[in-house]
């Protein structure tokens, strides 16, 4: 699996070599030659085909959609610069979910928008959907969101818990309502490794790790749990 994340991580730096740069928020990302989202999705879905890798990988989508809340309307600024109500983005991720077999998606809606999370997650497909912002990490609002149907699973972030204890609860409410469970670090790069230590001590099935050719923290977050893994197999 690391071998032909490696291939991916790879064919895409190739593929986009010769892509038009545009800044945002002062960083440099990658212009596609239209402004429709699908295309980008496209390119993922051509190049997992290409590799004959598209049994083994899904397409993610953290959409962080809170960001892209006016107050009125979802405002796809940086794309083709529409506004959607919620029934419309709820749409417009119906499609996507439908069109792209997606695996997951996290924070499709903003925090508030408490309805068409629920009608997302209801939807008969393989998609979960997963709350970040929408839960924070906390416990309570774990058990809340899982009791209303929100959600297929959360994220958990032990810097945005706050303390052991309180990750130790989110993750045990995660786990007795049914929640898929999935320890993620913020968004920084950090050589702590005990979101490594977390996961494999609590058996947790999923990580959100970074990507291993462009970040070393996530190399050694990724080599602490196999590390882990190994002692634990030795026991």
């Amino acid at each position: 699996i690391i071998a032909d994340h490696n291939r991916i991580q790879a064919r895409v730096r190739e593929k986009l070599a010769g892509q038009t740069k545009i800044l945002v928020n002062g960083n440099p990302v990658n212009r596609f030659s239209t402004p429709d989202n699908r295309e980008c999705l496209d390119f993922l879905r051509d190049l997992l085909e290409e590799l004959d890798l598209s049994a083994d990988f899904s397409l993610m989508i953290d959409a962080s959609a809170g960001d892209l809340w006016t107050g009125e309307s979802y405002r796809l600024a940086l794309t083709d610069g529409s506004s959607k109500n919620s029934d419309e983005f709820r749409s417009y991720w119906e499609e996507i979910i439908r069109d792209y077999q997606l695996g997951f998606l996290e924070d499709p809606f903003q925090e508030q928008d408490f309805d068409r999370w629920a009608g997302l997650t209801r939807n008969p497909d393989n998609c979960r959907i997963i709350g970040d912002n929408l839960y924070s990490s906390d416990s309570g609002r774990i058990r809340e969101g899982a009791e209303r149907k929100y959600t297929d699973g959360t994220l958990i972030k032990p810097n945005q818990a706050g303390t052991v204890s309180a990750v130790t609860a989110a993750l045990k409410a995660a786990r007795e309502s049914g929640q898929i469970a999935i320890t993620s670090h913020r968004s920084i790069s950090t050589e702590s490794t005990f979101l490594s230590w977390l996961t494999f001590r609590h058996r947790v099935e999923y990580i959100k790790i970074g990507p291993l050719q462009s970040d070393y923290s996530s190399v050694i977050r990724f080599n602490e749990i196999i590390r882990l893994t190994e002692v634990r197999d030795v026991d």
